[in-house]
């Protein structure tokens, strides 16, 4: 579960991060947006957010690589900060009226919404369960059918946890059709 847990952590942080570094004026332009930043300090979070995002993400799959134990809990442990720091400032944004606002998440114009802070918490969870609860056997040490459902396992989490807030928010935007 550990690796798995990681792994999704990893592929979530890495989009993040190309997400931010591919369009680092949006990115800016959105975090300020929420105003929960003085401009100046919104300037630098979006700078800082690429390079963060990528190195944590790099760490995380260095993690589930390697049989050391010691990363999977620096790693799991400074992702589950990054995250809950994202979850926090998420709701903050939301408590002061941002809601609606692209959330700045690296996933394109998603809007900022309670899904967004629910998706940050629950990666954070992960995150924190792989710093708690290291793998004592790196991935590569396993036999390949396992590699192979692990590695399909995060993609899946990965992939529903990157589109909860834009499906969400499409779902609710489509009219409900009446049932006889």
């Amino acid at each position: 579960m550990t690796p798995v847990a990681l792994l999704t952590c990893a592929l979530v942080l890495g989009a993040t991060g190309l997400g931010h570094a591919a369009a680092p004026g949006r990115t800016r332009q959105e975090i300020a947006a929420h105003r929960v930043l003085p401009r100046p300090l919104a300037y630098v979070v979006a700078l800082a957010l690429p390079p963060l995002e990528l190195g944590i993400a790099a760490l995380l799959v260095g993690a589930v690589l390697t049989p050391q134990v010691a990363l999977d809990r620096w790693s799991g442990g400074a992702a589950a900060l990054l995250l809950t720091a994202f979850a926090g400032y998420l709701a903050l944004a939301l408590r002061r009226g941002a809601g609606g606002l692209p959330c700045a998440c690296g996933a394109g114009t998603a809007p900022l919404a309670g899904w967004s802070v629910a998706r940050a918490a629950l990666l954070a969870g992960c995150a924190l369960l792989g710093a708690l609860l290291p793998s004592s056997l790196a991935i590569t040490s396993r036999p390949w059918a396992e590699v192979v459902i692990v590695g399909c396992a995060a993609v899946t989490f990965a992939i529903g946890l990157w589109a909860l807030p834009s499906a969400r928010h499409d779902l609710g935007a489509r009219p409900r059709e009446a049932h006889p």
